[in-house]
């Protein structure tokens, strides 16, 4: 009877559940959430584009084909019912959970003008640290050394995700 108590209130916790998006469909996805009432973040890099008369600076995902829907777990099958949605993330069996602290730090890496890039997969190689100063303090990740620049791996496992920020060796 506990078990099923304890198994209830974690289904009624709010939580970000990735979910996949039909291809070049996030923004579009994303204003569908928004109209359901449900809270949702679409992570968006500002990057130039070249087109052939022009340059123009847009804003696209961050993950291809990647929303965060912050919803109690049994209102993933809601989400699932919103016009550009394609499915929920699992990870061993179950629907994917990215946690308050990845959400906040990938919001936190968009807003200061640092340099990174998206890479996919888990990065396994570097010592792991903790950033001591800077605006990034207290994250933990990898480190790897490319073009005599220090780079700090931050792993979202649980959408085999890294981010590859370069932060100044002095913070860390």
């Amino acid at each position: 009877m506990i078990n099923e108590k304890s198994s209830k209130q974690e289904d009624l916790k709010l939580r970000w559940y990735p979910f996949y998006t039909r291809s070049r469909f996030e923004k579009k996805a994303y204003d569908n959430i928004v109209k359901k009432g449900f809270e949702v973040y679409l992570p968006l890099k500002k990057s130039e584009r070249q087109w052939s008369d022009r340059k123009k600076i847009v804003e696209m995902p961050l993950f291809s084909s990647y929303i965060f829907v912050r919803v109690p777990k049994y209102q993933i099958y809601d989400v699932l019912q919103i016009n550009g949605i394609v499915r929920y993330i699992v990870f061993n069996g179950r629907p994917a959970v990215v946690r308050d602290s990845e959400i906040e730090l990938i919001r936190k890496i968009l807003s200061e003008k640092t340099e990174f890039e998206v890479v996919d997969g888990i990065i396994k190689e570097g010592a792991e640290i903790t950033l001591t100063s800077g605006p990034f303090k207290g994250y933990s990740g990898r480190v790897l050394k490319r073009s005599g620049k220090s780079k700090i791996v931050i792993e979202i496992e649980s959408i085999n995700k890294s981010l590859l920020v370069t932060v100044d060796v002095s913070n860390i």
